[in-house]
């Protein structure tokens, strides 16, 4: 059985660490990206699953750590979008990866897209998992509105009683990478797994972005009745065969499988 490589580049910005894993196979390979938070994928049944379902497939896949997340340098609230962007930019050159279909959780999902968007090259197709597109947006603006949200000495901005904090660059930084539906190419379509209950993803704002999309590329969105954020990590049952289904329906389009 194939083993997952796992492996460590430098950060071309910082010197910082970002981990990588690979599983080799054919093409066209997947790329997979988490979300927000400190474990990356592969800590996570979403990693392990994409693993386990590119290996029965035969096909390439390569997931990565976001710096602050997993086994890459770095805190995680510092998160921000250009900085996840250039980690994928860092993963895709070290390893020349063109033609992917990716597949990213969460804010990693906005992060993938907004990649596409400056390397068209990059995917063939995608698969979103409970998108946060537009997070500062969805997400903090309203809780800053109404005092749920406090900045921190540091430079952090916590919402009080939330379990976890970011870096205020990631809302100054959010405008120079919002997503351009008619600048972004995927030759095979865009996929969107979101839950109908998600209070940390705003459902229905992913589903305006998708229909934006339409007017370019083939775009959908599934709407899972019941399922909260925990979408974004494949957790449920139905939400792992909606997974598989989706991904062989992609690979099935051309050819691979």
């Amino acid at each position: 059985m194939t083993q997952i490589q796992a492996f460590t580049i430098p950060s071309p910005d910082s010197g910082e660490a970002i981990a990588g894993y690979r599983l080799p196979g054919a093409a066209p390979g997947l790329l997979l990206v988490g979300g927000y938070g400190q474990q990356g994928p592969l800590g996570k049944i979403v990693g392990q699953l994409v693993f386990k379902y590119a290996q029965a497939r035969g096909q390439d896949c390569v997931a990565l750590d976001f710096r602050g997340q997993g086994q890459s340098a770095g805190e995680r609230w510092a998160m921000t979008i250009p900085k996840m962007v250039a980690d994928i930019f860092a993963i895709a050159d070290h390893l020349a990866l063109t033609g992917r279909i990716g597949i990213g959780a969460s804010l990693g999902a906005w992060a993938m897209l907004a990649a596409q968007q400056r390397r068209p090259q990059l995917l063939r197709g995608m698969l979103a998992l409970a998108p946060a597109f537009d997070w500062d947006r969805t997400y903090f603006a309203p809780r800053q509105a109404d005092g749920r949200l406090q900045t921190l000495p540091n430079g952090k901005l916590a919402e009080f009683g939330a379990a976890f904090s970011i870096d205020e660059q990631l809302l100054a930084t959010a405008d120079d990478w919002r997503l351009q539906p008619g600048q972004i190419t995927l030759p095979d379509g865009l996929s969107v797994l979101h839950g109908t209950v998600d209070e940390l993803a705003s459902v229905d704002h992913a589903a305006a972005i998708v229909a934006t999309f339409t007017q370019y590329m083939a775009a959908t969105i599934h709407t899972v009745p019941g399922q909260d954020h925990s979408l974004s990590t494949l957790t449920a049952p139905v939400v792992q065969q909606l997974f598989v289904e989706t991904c062989d329906r992609m690979l099935k389009r051309i050819g691979a499988i």
